[in-house]
């Protein structure tokens, strides 16, 4: 019961992710320039989000589904994050 909660979460976070895309390419003087970049970016957070909850199910054993969801979320962040800063 508690995955079809967390998966109906983590469908929103898709959501207002792209709404939060699409505004930040219409507001922007250079569409096709930031076109790229929201694509870099939300490209970089799904790689690092499979590759930190991979890499977190993989070190933790019994407490796998905690860990593999806060690997997800940390692994997703600190790649768009950074990927948001080098294009910059």
């Amino acid at each position: 019961m508690k995955m079809m909660q967390l998966s109906r979460v983590a469908r929103g976070l898709i959501v207002l992710s792209i709404a939060i895309s699409v505004y930040e390419i219409y507001a922007a003087d250079d569409k096709v320039s930031e076109s790229g970049r929201q694509i870099a970016i939300n490209g970089a957070g799904i790689a690092g989000a499979a590759a930190g909850g991979a890499m977190a199910g993989l070190m933790c054993g019994p407490g796998a589904p905690v860990c593999v969801l806060i690997g997800g979320f940390v692994g997703g962040a600190l790649a768009a994050w950074e990927m948001g800063r080098l294009w910059n």
